[in-house]
């Protein structure tokens, strides 16, 4: 089971699940987007943005 959130230009967050085992993959799906919320909520904890500009 893999998953990742990535962020596209702009502001833009995707998540990513990959897998075959179908409950695995709705666990791995939430949790991804979790982190895509809290990725765009907080860019400079993941080096989106720097600290300071």
């Amino acid at each position: 089971m893999r998953r990742h959130t990535t962020r596209r230009p702009g502001q833009e967050v995707e998540a990513q699940v990959r897998g075959t085992d179908k409950e695995a993959v709705a666990i791995a799906f939430a949790e991804a987007c979790a982190q895509a919320v809290d990725r765009a909520k907080h860019p400079h904890k993941f080096g989106d943005i720097p600290d300071r500009l």
